[in-house]
C-alpha cells in the first residue's frame, strides 16, 4: 500500500487490487490457523491407521469464501495486466465461480456422487483454460524492437521509420 501512495488515485488500481487479495487471504488464514472456519463432514471410508482415523474430516469452507473473493481479483489483475478485453474477463470469472461453488459443494456433500461434483468443476477449469488460450494465440504478439529501456513504446519509432545512419561512404552503389 506504500507504494501505491506515490501515484495518482486513478493509477492505484493494480495495487488495490493486490491489497484486497492479501488482506483477505490473511483473515482467511488466520480463521483456519484459529481452527475456526469449518465443518464436520462424515466419512465415506472408515480407515483403520489410527492416525487418520475418524468418523468425521474437517471442511474449511472459509477457505472456499476465500477463493471466491480472491481468484476474481486475481483474475481481473492478470487479465486487464494481459489487455484482455472485458467480455472475456467476466466469463472467466463466471466459470471460475461456478468452479469454486461446485469444488465446495462436492466438499460438503455426503455422497457417492461426490465424483460428479468434481468432474463439473474440472470441466469448468478446462473451459476457462481453453478460453483464454485461444484469445491470446489470436491476438497479435507484442514486438519489442521498438521499446527502450524507459519502457515507452512512443519514444522511438518503429525500425522501418527509422532512417539509416551509415556514412555515405558505406551505402551500396
Amino acid at each position: 500500500m506504500g507504494l501505491a501512495m506515490r501515484r495518482r488515485r486513478r493509477d492505484r488500481l493494480f495495487h488495490y487490487i493486490t491489497a484486497a487479495v492479501v488482506f483477505v487471504a490473511a483473515i482467511a488464514y488466520f480463521t483456519m490457523g484459529s481452527n475456526l472456519g469449518f465443518t464436520p463432514i462424515a466419512v465415506e471410508y472408515q480407515r483403520s491407521n489410527p492416525k487418520v482415523s475418524g468418523r468425521f474430516r474437517e471442511i474449511f469452507y472459509v477457505r472456499y469464501i476465500d477463493w471466491v473473493i480472491t481468484t476474481p481479483l486475481l483474475l481481473t489483475d492478470l487479465m486487464l495486466t494481459a489487455g484482455m478485453p472485458w467480455p472475456t474477463i467476466f466469463f472467466v470469472i463466471m466459470v471460475d465461480e461456478m468452479m469454486i461453488i461446485t469444488g465446495l459443494i462436492g466438499a460438503l456433500v455426503q455422497s457417492v456422487y461426490k465424483w460428479g461434483f468434481f468432474t463439473f468443476g474440472m470441466y469448468q477449469l478446462r473451459l476457462s483454460t481453453n478460453f483464454i488460450a485461444n484469445i491470446s494465440q489470436a491476438a497479435s504478439p507484442l514486438s519489442t524492437s521498438h521499446i527502450t529501456l524507459s519502457g515507452n513504446p512512443a519514444a522511438t519509432p518503429p525500425v522501418s521509420e527509422q532512417t539509416s545512419t551509415a556514412p555515405s561512404s558505406c551505402a551500396a552503389p
